[in-house]
C-alpha cells in the first residue's frame, strides 16, 4: 500500500518522530482515506469528505466530466472500461474493518457523489460519525468554512486524545 510505504520512509528518517497520524481525503480521496484507515493501524483517525462507497455503482448518473476525468486518469480505454475500473474502488468488506475514529462529511446537494454513498461508509465503519450539510455541494465547497473547521477541530481532538 503506498500510504504504508510513505509512513515506513518517514519512520526511517533520522530525528523525525511521528506522533499520532491522521488522514483526510476529499472526493475520491475520501474513499482512499477510509481505505487507508481500514488497513493501516498507524493511522489513528481519518476523515473522508464526499467519498464514494463504490465509485462505479452510480457511474451512469455521474456527470460526464467526472466520468471522462476518471477515464483519463485511470488509463481506461473507454467509458465501459472506466466503469469497470471505477467499480473496483469499493469499500464493501473494507469499511467494517475500520476501527479508528472516522468522520464522514458530505452535502445533500452533491451531484458527483450522492450523500447516500458516504452514509454507507459511516454505517459500515465501527466508530464513525456522519455529518450531512444541508445545501452542501460536492466536498461542501460552497461552504468550506463549515466542513474545514469541523475537520480540523475533530481531527485535533482525536489525535490529542491518543497522544
Amino acid at each position: 500500500m503506498p500510504f504504508a510505504a510513505a509512513l515506513d520512509f518517514l519512520e526511517e528518517l533520522d530525528g523525525l518522530q511521528l506522533g499520532p497520524i491522521g488522514v483526510v481525503g476529499v472526493s475520491l480521496g475520501g474513499y482512499y482515506a477510509s481505505r487507508v484507515a481500514a488497513f493501516e493501524p498507524r493511522v489513528k483517525a481519518a476523515v473522508g469528505v464526499s467519498g464514494p462507497y463504490n465509485f462505479g455503482e452510480y457511474w451512469d448518473h455521474r456527470p460526464q466530466m467526472t466520468r471522462a476525468t476518471f477515464q483519463h486518469h485511470s488509463g481506461a480505454t473507454d467509458d465501459r472500461d472506466a466503469k469497470r475500473r471505477a467499480s473496483e474502488l469499493d469499500l464493501a468488506g473494507v469499511a467494517e474493518k475500520i476501527e479508528q475514529p472516522l468522520l464522514i462529511i458530505t452535502g445533500d446537494c452533491d451531484r458527483l457523489v450522492p450523500w447516500q454513498e458516504t452514509k454507507r461508509i459511516a454505517d459500515d465503519a465501527r466508530n464513525a460519525t456522519w455529518k450531512l450539510y444541508e445545501g452542501g455541494n460536492h466536498v461542501v465547497n460552497n461552504m468550506p468554512y463549515l466542513y474545514k473547521t469541523l475537520t480540523a477541530d475533530w481531527l485535533r481532538e482525536q489525535l490529542t486524545r491518543q497522544a
